[in-house]
């Protein structure tokens, strides 16, 4: 006899689904409706003493299904372990967001969509490794949160910097997954943390020294396979507990310390190999510079002849500094075959110095590569970094994607322009405190903005002039503007283009709201033509994004890329339209104040005026929005372990030991 509809029972029976559902259910001791019995006697189901279901757990039973959403009426329910089974589909949001739920355990599933952005606020658990899932990281988690693991997803986005404040959290796993941005500065204060792992993601920056703790209880740091860079800290030797180090495959120079050799870390991943004769402290955390390995730790080979490494523990890899190989690298990464232009590089034995954009010295070293304008699709090159004596790199307005390498730093630029591309992430710390670049350091002052302006700013040169340059006139100084509606790559030269809504102004008798749209709408049009819209374009611009010139902290803030060039969107509704404000060329006077630069030592006070940078003398269209409406411990049965895997085809290099609810 079927259950009474929403009993307890017909709830828990939904994810029983489909024939499979049903077989499954014959092989589990109690599913089958026609046993009749309730369902605090199923087998994997745990209830209170008021008869209440309270936990669920099906892990490594075969279940093929989705997770139902009903399951959101199980208010008293504490923990759902449905892993290693054959769930699909998304995680709902109900069940996420259950009121007592602590433990939600999902794990090597094919579970796909979004991870629902409000967990629980009673979660301690969220285990979602090795799943289908897309999308950000949920912000804030639960602030008693003790496990976080969603590793070997798709994540995308940054770690919020809102995780600073997890006191709780013990394993910290984002593991495998397409992370961008930097490390929280702050986030090796948490005094509970015992395993934080963010290997393989395209993280930059440096490893924040919060790490170096003597009160620390992390035991395994993994950081491997990202694009950090600079040093390793010394201070991570002062971590008491500290057994696993693993920070190959980065951008890291000099030497690992001499206090971590010492510690004689990375044992475990050690312990099964064979002829480790040779082997020291240091190479079990990262072969030195100059070597190559196939793991990027010990055994390390030194480079060929003309090879070199500039990096710790670089795998596989390499580098030449021969200029014409170098040359022949960015011809290929950047789609040289659909460049517009680009005499003479793809032509056998032809001198590179006679390549159309490369200027050269007398000695014939590549000094000046100047590509705008040339249609360069694809990324910018590593490589561009080892030549020795490059001072300007131009590759502005163009179709480069991906990130700006670090890299650059080690060649003696002293103009570097990538304005104008599809460019994420931020500008690499290491590259911000090279000096000379664009005049960055003239007095001492490094800011990332005169390299380039980050996600969600822009200027009419996307990047800033560095405010004390001799070399700039001051009426042809700028700084980075945060964009109204925010800007998703480095390098903005304008802001993109927003749809409002600007009200419906058809005829009709009872249309009052229409006709006070249209009056505010005059009254904004009016003023834009009186010579007041420069103050009214300001207050959109006046707000500063707060930007660490030194750590280069920003994040990137997604928004829509506008298309220009026309007076209305491709928006087939009718009541939305863009609406322009046309700068004169003559500029705007403007005494709006502006908010300094936080935490940079720019102490820029005034605005300068806005130029039209158009070359053909005409005025330039700058897009504005026209508002449409006015002004605790973890039991050491609940640890996780994790360890390096030394199976060559395990593209992620990591092992899981199951834990226990």
């Amino acid at each position: 006899m079927p259950f009474p509809p929403s009993s307890v029972e017909d709830v828990v029976l939904k994810l029983v689904q489909g024939e499979e559902g049903a077989a499954w259910a014959d092989r589990m001791n109690g599913w089958n409706p026609e046993t009749n019995q309730p369902a605090c006697a199923w087998e994997g189901i745990t209830c209170d003493e008021d008869g209440s279901v309270i936990a669920i757990d099906a892990a490594g039973s075969g279940l093929r299904a989705k997770i139902p959403p009903e399951y959101g009426q199980l208010k008293s329910l504490r923990s759902l372990n449905l892993a290693e089974c054959d769930l699909y589909g998304p995680i709902p949001p109900e069940v996420f967001s259950l009121p007592n739920l602590e433990s939600f355990d999902v794990s090597a599933n094919a579970v796909d969509g979004t991870i629902p952005s409000a967990p629980s606020a009673s979660m301690r658990r969220i285990v979602l490794r090795q799943n289908r899932l897309k999308g950000p990281l949920p912000d804030p988690l639960p602030a008693e949160l003790a496990v976080l693991d969603v590793s070997k997803n798709h994540i995308t986005g940054t770690i919020p910097l809102s995780y600073e404040q997890l006191h709780s959290m013990a394993f910290f796993d984002v593991s495998n997954n397409e992370l961008v941005g930097s490390l929280p500065y702050h986030i090796g204060d948490l005094q509970n943390l015992q395993g934080f792992f963010v290997n393989n993601n395209r993280l930059m920056g440096t490893i924040p020294y919060s790490f170096s703790r003597d009160d620390s209880n992390l035991v395994q740091l993994f950081l491997e396979y990202n694009d950090l860079s600079g040093t390793i800290p010394a201070g991570l030797a002062d971590i008491p507990p500290l057994k696993d180090l693993f920070v190959d495959g980065n951008k890291f120079t000099g030497t690992v310390p001499r206090s971590l050799c010492k510690l004689n870390l990375n044992e475990d991943y050690f312990k099964d190999k064979v002829n480790v004769t040779g082997r020291d402290g240091c190479t079990s955390i990262s072969c030195p510079i100059n070597t190559v390995s196939e793991e990027g730790v010990y055994p390390c080979h030194e480079c060929p002849q003309q090879g070199f490494s500039p990096y710790l523990g670089h795998n596989k890899k390499c580098y030449y500094l021969d200029e014409r190989m170098v040359l022949d690298v960015l011809w290929k990464r950047t789609d040289g075959p659909n460049w517009m232009g680009g005499d003479g590089w793809n032509v056998l034995n032809a001198e590179k110095c006679m390549f159309q954009g490369i200027t050269c010295n007398n000695a014939g070293k590549v000094i000046n590569i100047t590509l705008a304008n040339m249609n360069l699709r694809g990324t910018i090159p590593e490589e561009l970094g080892y030549l020795s004596q490059l001072q300007h790199l131009n590759l502005s307005n163009n179709e480069l994607t991906g990130f700006l390498p670090s890299d650059l730093r080690f060649a003696p630029l002293e103009s570097l322009d990538v304005s104008g591309n599809r460019i994420e992430g931020f500008v690499p710390p290491m590259l911000c405190l090279t000096g000379d670049v664009n005049g960055n350091g003239e007095d001492g002052d490094f800011a990332c903005d005169v390299i380039s302006c980050s996600a969600g700013t822009w200027s009419p040169i996307g990047r800033a002039s560095h405010k004390t340059s001799r070399f700039i006139e001051e009426e042809d100084r700028y700084e980075c503007q945060p964009c109204p509606g925010g800007a998703q790559y480095l390098g903005s030269k304008m802001c993109p283009v927003v749809n409002v809504v600007v009200g419906s102004f058809a005829p009709s008798s009872g249309n009052t709201g229409g006709i006070i749209a249209g009056f505010i709408l005059a009254a904004l049009l009016l003023c834009c033509t009186s010579g007041i819209a420069g103050a009214r374009v300001s207050r959109f611009l006046s707000q500063k994004a707060v930007i660490n010139g030194k750590a280069a902290r920003s994040r990137s803030s997604a928004a829509q890329e506008g298309s220009g060039g026309s007076g209305k969107s491709g928006d087939q509704d009718e009541e939305e339209e863009l609406w322009f404000l046309n700068i004169p060329k003559d500029g705007i006077d403007d005494d709006v104040e502006t908010k300094p630069k936080s935490k940079s030592k720019s102490k820029f006070n005034k605005k300068k005026k806005k130029r039209s940078n158009d070359e053909d003398g005409e005025e330039e269209l700058y897009f504005v929005d026209i508002p449409s409406v006015a002004p605790s411990v973890i039991p050491e049965s609940e640890k996780k372990k994790k360890k390096r895997s030394n199976d060559e085809d395990d593209e992620l290099y990591f092992v899981d030991v199951p834990s226990v609810i």
